[in-house]
């Protein structure tokens, strides 16, 4: 079995996938550098393997294992990950920045739920990357699409980031309403941790 990398994880939580028990795995690494990411100190820190950890802390209180980073997708064996943990019988969560609609397309069949970040500004100074809007988008939506397509729930949040307007948060809204009418979409605040 291949090694996929963690920088943590959280023993039992309720906060990552409504109404279940979860144990939260962190993967390691990230196609993007945001200046709010509320887990860059720890993104590149390899202190776990996430099939070790399944292996030895799902407990039977656990209904659900969500995977978030970092960027899970940013892992070739997501979808294997995600396989092993079906097989333990708990539902499974992903949590991604919605740029690997490739690594989510092969995960479908072992996904329960899928968590995007919908990024408010594109700013490269922001993001850590330079990626124009309209490349950004794409990518999105051809995430949202897969989900869309294979009826996975979906959540699409926004954080609230400095700078970012409530005209930015409106145009999100829109075009989630026009294009993705069942994604729920949830607004959440930013947090400075460092």
């Amino acid at each position: 079995m291949h090694k996929l990398p963690l920088s943590g994880f959280i023993q039992d939580s309720f906060q990552e996938y409504e109404n279940e028990c979860a144990l939260v795995l962190f993967t390691t690494g990230c196609n993007l550098a945001c200046t709010y990411c509320h887990n860059k100190k720890y993104l590149w820190e390899r202190k776990y393997d996430a099939f070790d950890i399944i292996n030895t802390r799902l407990r039977p209180n656990h209904t659900a294992v969500v995977v978030l980073g970092g960027e899970p997708t940013f892992h070739d064996n997501l979808p294997s990950l995600l396989q092993h943990i079906k097989t333990t019988g708990r539902k499974t969560k992903v949590f991604t920045n919605g740029l690997g609609a490739k690594s989510i397309d092969a995960c479908v069949p072992y996904l329960d739920s899928c968590s995007v970040d919908f990024k408010t500004s594109l700013n490269p100074a922001v993001l850590g990357v330079d990626i124009s809007i309209k490349a950004y988008m794409r990518r999105v939506k051809d995430t949202l699409n897969v989900l869309k397509h294979s009826l996975t729930p979906t959540e699409v949040r926004t954080t609230i980031a400095p700078g970012i307007t409530d005209i930015d948060v409106e145009r999100i809204k829109a075009i989630l309403d026009l294009t993705y009418p069942n994604a729920e979409y949830i607004i959440q605040e930013y947090r400075s941790i460092y």
